[in-house]
Formats: C-alpha cells, sequence, structure tokens
C-alpha cells in the first residue's frame, strides 16, 4: 500500500523565465554586480521553496561574487564529495581560529538558533536535530511554518519533508529527519478504527494523584538505529512509537557509550560504563561481579522501591539465577531465535507483557521491561516475516523502492581505513545489504520494526484500559544502533553515527503540556536510564552509577544543588571487548577491534588502540563520517595552510579532552 506524501514542488518554479522580459526585447545583458545580485535573488527564493533552509545563513548572502556564493551553497547544501576537499577545506576556513582562541569549544554558550524544514540534504537534516545542547523543538505539524528558538526552552516547528522515496534517483531519501505523525497515511486511513492507532487527548486525561508512585514501562529494542522511526523516515510506518513522542518527547541526540548488544544492556541496569560493568560477554562472567548487584536497577526497584517487576524477552547477560529472583517478580526470557515454535518472538514478546500487566497485584507500582529481539538479524540476514496483519506486503511491497542511504556506496568503502578489509562487518555486508539484497533485508527489517511498533501499541492500549496510563513513565528505546549498508559494513561495533545514536522518546505524565511534543538536543546517554527510573520511583541512584536524570530536561525541574552541574557538552565511547585496560584480548579481536571515541557538537575524534590509528571529524559540516581531516587533508596539494594548521589545533584540544573524559569515565565518576 503505497505511503501518502507532501506534494514535491517544482524544479520550474526555482528559476525564471528571461525571455519575458517588460519590452518583449532580448534579454539585456547584466554587469558582474547585476548578475551577483540576480544570482543571491534566486537563491534566496529557492532556499523559501525548499522549507526556509535556516541552517544557511542569509548573513553569507549580503556580499560576494557568484563562485563564492556557489562554494558557500555547495558548503552548506549539497552533499560532501569525496573527490571534492576543497568544500570540506572552506568549511574549515570559516570557523578557523580568530584571535588565537581555539576552534574546538566543549562548553559552547546556547545560540540562537532557526529549526528549518528537513530536505533532501543529508548534512542539513542531521544539522538540524544537531542544534546546540538545551534547546527543543516542536514536533512538526501539517502546514506550520518554521519559527526561530532563543531561549533552552523555546520552541520552533520545523516543517514536514515535503519529498519522498519515489524514484531510485532519490539517494537520500532515507536520512534522518523528524516527520509529524499527524499526517495520515492510506495505510493509517485503513487502520484508523482500530484503538491502539488513537491519538490521546492529554487535556481529557483524569489528573493523576501526586503522591502515587508512577509505573514504569521500558520498552527495549535491538540494533534499532536513529533513522528506523516515522519520525525521521516517511519509509518507516512507526505510529504508536511517533504516538508517544507526539506527547512526550523526542531526545535527538541520544548516544550509546558502547555499541553491541549484552554490553549496552549491562549498562542500562548498572546505569554505569562497560569498563565499570566489564559484562563484556555474556555468560563469560559472573552477574555483575564488579558491582553490588542488589544496588542495580532491578533489585533495587523491586525491593526498595516496592514494586512489582517484570522483564519480558530477551536478557543477554549472566543468569538466569537466584540472583533473578531479587530482581523480578515475574520473567519470560528467550533469545536466539526470531521464531519460537509457531509464533514470532515480538507477539510473544506482546502476550507476555500483557499478561503480566492483567496479572499483576493492583496495590503495587509496577516496573515492566519489554525487551524485543527484533530488528536484530538471525543467521546473517533478516528473515521474511508475515504475521497476521501481513505487514511486509502492506507497508513494504516489493514495488516500493526505498533509497540507499547517502554513504552506503564504493567509494565510502573505499575512504575507510585498510584494517577494515576483510572484516566481519563487510563480510555481513555482502549477505545483508549489498545491492542485489538491499531491498528485501531493509524491508524485513523496517517490518519488524513496524511489528515492534504494534507490540507497543498493544500495551500501551492496556494501560488505558487499565485506567493507569495516567499514571506510567513510558520509554521506548534500543541497546545499539546498526549499519545498514553505511560506509560498505553492517552491524554496530564500530564508532560510526549509525552505531552511536539511538531513539530514545519519553512519555512521562508529570511532564509540562509546554514540553509535549518537542525534541531535545542534549547529550544523552543509555548510562542515564538507571538514574532517570530510580528517580521517577523516588529513589537516589546508587552510588556507583554514572548517568543522570533525564527528567532535569524535561520536568523543568533542575535540583538547586552540587549534584547537579551544567548538562554535558560531550561523551566518551568505549569498545573494547577485552580487558577494559588494554588492546581487546579475546579472539574475535580479529575482527572486534578495540576503538574509543570522544564526540562534541562540533568534532569526533576517534582511537583504534590495535591499529595505534587515529581520526578527526569534523561533524557539524561532516555528520556522517566522510572526511577524516588527519589523513585526507594531508593528501591533498590544494589544502591552504590555514586548514592544516587549524586541524592540528584541534586534533591538540580534543586529544586533550579525549583523556579527560576516558579518565572520567573509568574512573567511575559522573558523566
Amino acid at each position: 500500500m503505497s505511503q501518502s506524501t507532501m506534494p514535491r514542488s517544482s524544479s520550474n518554479n526555482n528559476t525564471t523565465n528571461n525571455n519575458n522580459n517588460t519590452n518583449g526585447s532580448s534579454p539585456v545583458s547584466m554587469s558582474s554586480a547585476q548578475q551577483a545580485t540576480a544570482f543571491k535573488t534566486r537563491i534566496f527564493y529557492a532556499l523559501i521553496l525548499m522549507g526556509g533552509m535556516g541552517s544557511l545563513s542569509l548573513l553569507h548572502l549580503k556580499s560576494f561574487d557568484g563562485q563564492q556564493t556557489w562554494n558557500t551553497i555547495k558548503d552548506t547544501v549539497a552533499h560532501l564529495d569525496l573527490d571534492q576537499p576543497s568544500v570540506l577545506i572552506n568549511r574549515i576556513g570559516n570557523v578557523v581560529t580568530t584571535k588565537g582562541e581555539s576552534t574546538v569549544n566543549t562548553n559552547p554558550t546556547k545560540t540562537t538558533k532557526t529549526d528549518t524544514a528537513a530536505d533532501s540534504s543529508h548534512r542539513n537534516q542531521q544539522q538540524q536535530l544537531n542544534q546546540k545542547e538545551g534547546t527543543t523543538t516542536k514536533l512538526a505539524k501539517p502546514n506550520q511554518t518554521s519559527s526561530s528558538s532563543t531561549s533552552s526552552s523555546s520552541k520552533a516547528v520545523p516543517t514536514q519533508n515535503a519529498t519522498a522515496a519515489t524514484s531510485k534517483n532519490d539517494t537520500t531519501a532515507t536520512s534522518p529527519r523528524l516527520r509529524s505523525s499527524t499526517t495520515t497515511s492510506a495505510a493509517e486511513t485503513d487502520n484508523k478504527d482500530n484503538k491502539d492507532q488513537e491519538k490521546v487527548n492529554t487535556k481529557t486525561v483524569t489528573q493523576r494523584d501526586k503522591n502515587k508512585k508512577l509505573n514504569v514501562l521500558l520498552f527495549y529494542a535491538d540494533d534499532w538505529t536513529m533513522r528506523v522511526l516515522g519520525k525521521y523516515d516517511e519509509n518507516v510506518y512507526t505510529p504508536n512509537i511517533d504516538n508517544l513522542a507526539d506527547h512526550g518527547m523526542l531526545f535527538s541526540n541520544n548516544c550509546v557509550t558502547t555499541s553491541i548488544c549484552w554490553i549496552s544492556r549491562a549498562t542500562l541496569v548498572t546505569g554505569t560504563y562497560y569498563s565499570r560493568h566489564l559484562q563484556n560477554f555474556p555468560h563469560a562472567n559472573a552477574l555483575f561481579e564488579s558491582l553490588p548487584w542488589n544496588e542495580t536497577l532491578f533489585p533495587r526497584m523491586k525491593q526498595e522501591g516496592g514494586y512489582f517487576t517484570g522483564l519480558m524477552g530477551k536478557w543477554h547477560a549472566p543468569g538466569p539465577g537466584k540472583e533473578m529472583d531479587q530482581a523480578f517478580n515475574m520473567r519470560r526470557f528467550y533469545y536466539g531465535s526470531h521464531w519460537i515454535g509457531n509464533q514470532h518472538v515480538t507477539d510473544m514478546n506482546r502476550e507476555h507483557a500483557l499478561a503480566f500487566l492483567k496479572e499483576r497485584p493492583k496495590n503495587k507500582p509496577f516496573f515492566l521491561k519489554v525487551s524485543f529481539f527484533a530488528t536484530h538479524a538471525q543467521d546473517g540476514h533478516y528473515p521474511s516475516f508475515e504475521p497476521m496483519n501481513q505487514t511486509r506486503w502492506t507497508h513494504y511491497p516489493n514495488s516500493k523502492y526505498i533509497a540507499p542511504p547517502k554513504t552506503a556506496t564504493e567509494a565510502h568503502w573505499q575512504a575507510l581505513p585498510s584494517f577494515f578489509q576483510g572484516s566481519e562487518a563487510r563480510t555481513r555486508w555482502k549477505r545483508r545489504f549489498e545491492p542485489d539484497y538491499f531491498q528485501d533485508n531493509v524491508k524485513d527489517l523496517y517490518s519488524m520494526a513496524t511489528e515492534v511498533d504494534w507490540a507497543v501499541g498493544e500495551v500501551v492500549k492496556e494501560l488505558k484500559e487499565q485506567g493507569v496510563y495516567n499514571d506510567t513513565l513510558i520509554i521506548f528505546t534500543t541497546d545499539n544502533g546498526n549499519l545498514q549498508g553505511e560506509h560498505g559494513l553492517t552491524e554496530k561495533w564500530y564508532p560510526f553515527e549509525e552505531s552511536l545514536r539511538v531513539p530514545l522518546v519519553i512519555y512521562d505524565p508529570r511532564m509540562p503540556e509546554n514540553l509535549r511534543g518537542t525534541i531535545n538536543h542534549d547529550w544523552t546517554l543509555n548510562v542515564d536510564l538507571a538514574p532517570t527510573i530510580l528517580a521517577a520511583a523516588g529513589l537516589e541512584p546508587s552510588s556507583f552509577m554514572q548517568g543522570r536524570d533525564l527528567s532535569q530536561l524535561y520536568l523543568q525541574q533542575p535540583k538547586d544543588d552540587n549534584t547537579s552541574p551544567a548538562w554535558r557538552k560531550d561523551f566518551f565511547y568505549e569498545f573494547n571487548m577485552g580487558n577494559p585496560s588494554n588492546a581487546s584480548d579475546h579472539p574475535w579481536k580479529n575482527w572486534l577491534d578495540a576503538s574509543f571515541a570522544v564526540v562534541t557538537d562540533e568534532w569526533k575524534y576517534v582511537y583504534w588502540p590495535q591499529q595505534d590509528y587515529e581520526q578527526l571529524f569534523h561533524r557539524s559540516v561532516d555528520p556522517y563520517d566522510e572526511w577524516d581531516l588527519l589523513h585526507k587533508l594531508e593528501k591533498h596539494a590544494d589544502a591552504p595552510y590555514d586548514a592544516i594548521q587549524t586541524t592540528d589545533e584541534i586534533y591538540k584540544t580534543m586529544k586533550e579532552r579525549y583523556a579527560y573524559l576516558k579518565e572520567k569515565a573509568q574512573s567511575g565518576q559522573r558523566v
């Protein structure tokens, strides 16, 4: 069934007919200044037609010649071209040091930003999500225009993207961008009578008892990158998760501190970095032997908080054993297959979650984690999935073309360091996302996402029917992202954006009305989930937990004490399957190289210890890690000296920040 789209603007509207002049004569030749003025005018109206792209400052158009303008437009609008270093070099020139000041600002002041429509530019779509920390953006509604965000609590409304993936030439259609979930598609029309698709009118919900403890419902998906949400990509059908975002908050800069399943899941339970909890392989160590188990999330919620607790689905950590009785009143563990008997695991997740809600004691608050196996691959591919409602054929028919990611090209693969050659991520790419397999596998992946969304809707509907929706904190997130062909790779073991950045949607009935349906752009991490859930239960975080309570961002009630410093402006990433103090020493090290990184608004520094290899990316203009400045600039003789000098200064500053954040994370300090 086809997806409805906003109309595409005709390219004819972006040009003027020079033959239609007032006197009917041939066009009059113009001076250079006149040509520049005309060119400026065309660019101005082109930007309006493209949705008011605020990311291109009109200050750049005040004074220029044609070539200068072309460079600016290429730099801000066009895709980065691996074969044209001047584009990135010129952009670096715009941010070179001024009067000796460093170009790296690890604690930037909040600036006025204009949230604009998501356009076809991969770079600008990501820049829209990566606004300065502390700002929130109102989720798009149809026909709304953009506005400026001038403070941390202001709201701007990006218009909905006007294009869709309708042709094979539209190579940017799968890039992340925020979309309104209120636009009705044909599939939504077919299902609008279903209760799980209904919108919630928050103004008519009975006011909750503020003295009553919040229930907690945590939906935890698998291998789910940021863009696999309807809010980001019109190809993906996730109306129920989108609906939670419409009535809660979407976090655009949510990342994991280690991008692999079991480590990330252990981080969720402990609120710590991997180098603190040391769960590097499932079932390899005793249950969190480095930390007191009874002070981790689930045991505290059950024993200290008085919650009725449950886990339905994938656990993927040491156990089960007697320790599980300390944590869960009800548990149903299963892992490793999409089908268990004749039942798909997502349907089993839904069934067991509903059973928990119906059988729980009604006089106690509950904490339920629904842990999906989807959208994890199995046996090297994404299995065809035909559930009872024919998701695959309804929303993702063979006739529908889904454009590959912009960086899924041979050129991007060749641009990677040589140690990626022969990697397991490349081997699995050949089975999943090679051009011959991409369409089938990405549609099967999206189908699994839609089925997870359906299960989410069914469970939330049960909350409403029991009358506890307005007493329940609902969180949707995932363990890590996943490469879907970007850079000629798949899987999640690397510090690429697609691995690090994962969805986070929070619905909290305490959330102020003015923040509902907004996007938060602060750096949030998976180490924050445990402190957030404990705080919702009225409990302080355990002494070893390193994350922060996210409700400070969406309740606008920051604690006025020394425990709540300004929100983080960057973060440290670690991936090491062996001893945290050394390079990876496990036999898997041949295809799971250790890697560490520090990520800021503007920059990303990556270190591969086994290869003694460093990388530096300018995230604000290169959000998808296409240009390694430490190795690209030195290869081009036309690179200006100031660009190379600036890179050296940034490199030095980022290495210093890397050392500081690494020590902070690995020594157990709060991040």
